[in-house]
């Protein structure tokens, strides 16, 4: 779910960006004081239909409020710890069409981040076709076009499969490794 916590549900836009900014300062600080530095910080969590609905939404309409917001979050990351690598991530790793869409807009709209994130979830894809062996290439074709197509550092961020199946999960971990 993406909707705004119940305390920013009625800010306008300028107060939105502003909220994102210190959350994510006051988070990055909370972690420097205790001794932690971060190797990656996701902003957002499987943005695909983008965050903080609906100022935030990854539609046509809002996708360039969206990068706005992604950047408030960037540069709090990096107000802290500008050796921590910013990740952006959505869900249906092995869709290419979905990750090009989704990226080609951040990327007309100036999205600031290191890694494109990838979730993984083959079990879910089609209850009629579970099995990974038919989606993890498409998941392999996925991650190196987005190297290519937009120089950035890839990561499966989120993976899982079906409990029940042990076999097959574990299969599809040591494939997807």
């Amino acid at each position: 779910k993406q909707v705004k916590p119940a305390a920013w549900a009625n800010f306008n836009f300028t107060q939105l960006k502003e909220a994102v900014y210190n959350y994510t300062v006051e988070v990055m600080t909370a972690l420097k004081n205790a001794g932690i530095t971060p190797e990656w910080v996701q902003v957002g969590n499987e943005i695909t239909p983008g965050m903080l609905l609906p100022d935030g939404g990854s539609d046509n309409a809002h996708f360039p409020q969206l990068v706005e917001l992604i950047n408030k979050g960037y540069d709090g990351v990096k107000a802290i710890s500008s050796t921590s690598k910013v990740i952006l991530h959505i869900d249906q790793g092995n869709n290419n069409s979905r990750f090009r869409c989704w990226f080609d807009n951040a990327k007309k709209y100036g999205a600031k981040y290191e890694i494109i994130g990838l979730s993984y979830y083959p079990y879910w894809l089609s209850t009629s076709h579970p099995d990974y062996t038919l989606s993890i290439n498409d998941l392999a074709s996925n991650m190196n076009d987005m190297v290519t197509r937009y120089g950035k550092e890839v990561m499966i961020v989120e993976i899982g499969g079906d409990d029940t199946k042990a076999q097959n999960t574990y299969d599809m971990l040591k494939a997807v490794i």
